[in-house]
């Protein structure tokens, strides 16, 4: 795990703004096994890597806002939770297979 921690890291510095690697990289904070201090650190990790991301490149990305819901869910932020599984199942039915800004790197 700490390999594709790792390796997500790196792809966020040579492009910051990247969808894939921020969820990808937050879903491993949010997967990861450590003790309370720790995991409670990832945790947080992941739900600021993902709240800006939903600022820029990500808002319209239902995988952004669904696992913001699971990092909400973690901190036991029940209405942010709601809200943002609100927004994911918003733009995950009004969308084709990839969302065009995405997909074409706008």
């Amino acid at each position: 795990m700490e390999d594709a921690i790792e390796a997500a890291q790196k792809a966020l510095m040579l492009e910051p703004y990247d969808v894939s690697a921020t969820v990808h990289l937050s879903r491993l904070y949010l997967a990861s096994k450590q003790d309370d201090e720790a995991s409670q650190g990832n945790i947080d990790i992941a739900v600021s890597l993902l709240q800006h991301l939903t600022q820029h490149r990500g808002c319209k990305v239902s995988e952004v806002w669904y696992f913001l819901s699971v990092g909400y869910r973690l901190q036991g932020r029940k209405p942010l939770e709601r809200e943002s599984l609100k927004k994911a199942l918003e733009f995950v039915n009004g969308r084709s297979i990839r969302d065009l800004d995405v997909a074409l790197g706008v």
